[in-house]
């Protein structure tokens, strides 16, 4: 059998899993395999394939689930996940049972308290104690040395290298003579968009307070049309632009939600525990104005007032008639912007300056100006989206498609 096998392999004859002296042999034999290659122990099989077995009631007390409790118990805020198989014995009313152990991702793992049990002559023993760390070496658990501890911190650098590795992405291959230049307004540290929301949407799954930040939305808002979330995606972006307006209607205008779901939205922000939302109240009457019926409005409108957070009352107790909001919006819709009226430029010209904007917001942070601008240009996106009716507003001339 060949080394890395024979370290790979425990056999015991003679373990009796009712045996505490035996329990935490198992128990370091266990932690040390894991902190090595991982392995397989196989319990009531002696060298040379000899298998007498162990028998069934005390394959029992092997049960993978109940073996992964007394481990983690020694190896307190880590836990393995062992599995069992069973082999033919020599005996028929006998079995070998075999444990595959593997090997943990992030060594090493450290035991949290002494595996002490008392001996047939009543003194305390210790297999181990706590701070000890074990790895298997040749056939045998052995507390690691320097060599160990340098090898798993050259693992765990290489590991969080192949993590930013991953991050990256090849956008073009350019030619030796190639000259790579950056678009004005366009020069700005930016995360993966992908990264971003695949980080986002399982911590906003468990806590739905945790939304994102102006600089992560206006970095999602550079991606344009590209941007393909799911569901719980879509959901979380209009939740924290809801909080964060400049990129709301932009957002909209791109997933174009039913009444049911903008009402579900609307709600769940109404009623998040979340506390960066003083600026929602207004959005969010301004977004039911826009997609809901009258009926729904008015559920909103009374939600905000019922709410325990002042700032939804007081956007309540403000209590705009639903026509009154949407007069308000289109006139924003029919202002100019730096000279140019919105309902003159074409779609890709509106595109292209929402990218500028969100590039500046990014580079700047908060900015009122460009806040304000990016707003409009949003307002704009969604008056020409199939939910935009209510904000049609004679232009001068028929809005360009490119």
């Amino acid at each position: 059998m060949a080394q890395d096998e024979v370290e790979r392999l425990e056999r015991k004859s003679d373990h009796d899993p009712a045996d505490p002296k035996h329990r935490l042999q198992l128990v370091k034999e266990i932690v040390a395999m894991a902190n090595a290659s991982g392995g397989v122990i196989r319990v009531g099989e002696q060298v040379e394939d000899v298998r007498p077995g162990i028998s069934e009631a005390a394959a029992r007390l092997l049960d993978p689930a109940r073996l992964c409790d007394v481990v983690d118990s020694f190896i307190a805020g880590e836990h393995l996940e062992l599995t069992q198989g069973t082999l033919p014995a020599d005996s028929s009313e006998r079995v070998v049972v075999e444990l595959a152990v593997p090997r943990h991702p992030r060594p090493p793992l450290v035991f949290t308290k002494d595996g002490t049990y008392q001996a047939a002559s009543g003194k305390q023993e210790t297999l181990f104690r706590k701070g000890d760390i074990y790895v298997r070496k040749g056939t045998k658990a052995e507390p690691a040395g320097r060599v160990d501890v340098l090898r798993w911190i050259d693992e765990a650098v290489e590991a969080e290298r192949d993590r930013w590795r991953s991050r990256v992405t090849l956008v073009a291959q350019l030619p030796p003579d190639a000259e790579l230049s950056i678009t004005t307004g366009m020069d700005v540290d930016q995360d993966e968009p992908a990264a971003i929301l695949s980080r986002a949407v399982p911590i906003w799954k468990r806590d739905p307070s945790k939304l994102l930040s102006g600089q992560e939305l206006a970095t999602l808002l550079l991606v344009g049309d590209a941007l393909t979330p799911g569901a719980d995606g879509k959901e979380l972006i209009v939740q924290s632009a809801l909080r964060r307006r400049p990129s709301l209607w932009h957002w909209l205008a791109a997933f174009v939600p039913t009444p049911a779901q903008a009402e579900r939205s609307l709600l769940a922000a109404i009623g998040g525990s979340d506390r960066d939302k003083s600026d929602a109240g207004d959005a969010i009457i301004d977004v039911a104005a826009l997609m809901l019926d009258c009926e729904a409005y008015a559920g909103v409108l009374a939600a905000l007032g019922a709410s325990s957070y002042a700032h939804f009352r007081e956007a309540a107790a403000r209590g705009e008639e639903q026509e009154r909001v949407l007069e308000r919006l289109r006139e924003l819709r029919s202002r100019e912007l730096a000279g140019d009226a919105l309902v003159d430029l074409s779609d890709g010209e509106l595109r292209s300056r929402t990218r500028e904007l969100a590039a500046l917001l990014m580079k700047r942070g908060r900015h009122t100006s460009e806040s304000r601008k990016l707003g409009r240009l949003g307002l704009e996106m969604i008056a020409r989206s199939p939910v935009g009716r209510q904000l049609a507003v004679p232009p001068t001339a028929p809005p360009r498609t490119t």
